[in-house]
């Protein structure tokens, strides 16, 4: 999943989503005053923004992730987990909660993300997993099935309306890929239940960009 950090509403509005992500990640750095000396990069080609700034050193394009047993997967000191950029004091309560009462909590999350927070209906393969998550129950693999294709279908639609793929900034494109990327995520809330090894501060993440923030001192309280 990718980082959509809010660091202030000009920087959002203007950049959020840009190719190539590791322009998005200096940037990012930038505006909070810090300095980037490298940096590495799922996209495919070198960035014209770095070549710029000749600082900034493009040690490796192109990175294939590497699935759970990668060395980059290993959250260190220096590697946080996305939760964790966005929302650090979430994070460590997530990390310090029950299993089980995370669990519930992250099933009122699900709840908000599907039927409660964002006026777009999800799809009824999409609706049956987040009532079945919500319920308690364990979807069908067919249902699993049907919505991790609908989940490829989707980031390949949000792909193809990233902003930046022709290097312009246009304010049209950038409403559309934002409705597109909070899509994505939704369905990504519900398949971080069964992929990315269960790990459920993927969950929250999911559902803290797509703008369902519940704090978990709050889920206790009630």
């Amino acid at each position: 999943m990718p980082i959509a950090a809010s660091f202030n509403d000009e920087f959002d509005t203007r950049w959020f989503g840009w190719v190539n992500p590791a322009d998005k990640a200096v940037r990012a750095a930038r505006a909070l005053g810090d300095e980037v000396s490298a940096v590495a990069t799922t996209w495919a080609w070198p960035s014209g923004y770095l070549t710029d700034h000749p600082a900034v050193g493009e040690i490796a394009t192109g990175v294939a992730p590497s699935g759970l047993d990668s060395p980059a997967s290993e959250l260190l000191a220096s590697r946080s987990h996305r939760l964790q950029t966005v929302d650090a004091a979430l994070y460590a309560s997530v990390k310090a909660a029950d299993e089980s009462m995370l669990r519930d909590y992250c099933r009122e999350l699900v709840r908000r993300l599907a039927f409660s927070c964002i006026d777009d209906e999800l799809s009824p393969v999409a609706q049956s997993v987040a009532r079945a998550l919500v319920g308690r129950q364990w979807p069908r693999v067919e249902e699993w099935a049907a919505l991790g294709a609908e989940y490829d279908t989707a980031v390949i639609l949000a792909g193809a309306q990233r902003p930046g793929l022709d290097g312009l900034e246009n304010p049209d494109q950038m409403f559309s890929y934002a409705k597109l990327f909070v899509h994505c995520r939704r369905l990504e809330a519900l398949l971080c239940w069964e992929r990315y090894g269960g790990d459920l501060a993927d969950v929250v993440y999911a559902a803290w960009v797509c703008g369902v923030r519940l704090a978990l001192s709050e889920f206790v309280a009630t």
